[in-house]
């Protein structure tokens, strides 16, 4: 099913905040996603030929902030409610789940981490509220 949804470019850079995510995000949160901000960003200057990548049997380690400027890894422009609703469906797909391990989705599980996450001690009061402005 991925296959189908995504590109291969997607499937194997897009792994946060892509056109995946997005459009899960699109199907079951849509007033928190703001597509007149999707911007479409992949790492840079990977190795090629490599036996290592970025996930799979040969991880190298990496960070985010070095791979992308504006947080995204994937192509979040390409995103659509219907793909997400399709996603949504096919997650028992063990082909799907290969890319997209099954979480719960349901709106009291993700305002339940939300509120985990700007609870955390780890985060000062300028990224909680920066966190806030963009939730």
């Amino acid at each position: 099913m991925a296959a189908e949804l995504l590109t291969a470019k997607e499937l194997e850079f897009g792994i946060h905040a892509g056109d995946a995510e997005t459009s899960l995000m699109l199907a079951i949160l849509p007033s928190q996603v703001k597509m007149e901000l999707a911007v479409t960003e992949y790492p840079q200057n990977l190795p090629i030929d490599s036996l290592l990548s970025m996930e799979g049997n040969l991880p190298f380690a990496w960070l985010t902030r070095e791979l992308t400027e504006s947080g995204v890894l994937g192509d979040a422009t390409a995103a659509t409610k219907e793909k997400g609703s399709r996603i949504l469906e096919s997650l028992s797909d063990q082909e799907f789940q290969k890319w997209y391990p099954p979480r719960d989705l349901s709106v009291e599980s993700i305002q339940n981490r939300k509120s985990k996450i700007l609870a955390s001690p780890h985060l000062s009061v300028g990224s909680i509220e920066n966190l806030k402005s963009k939730i």
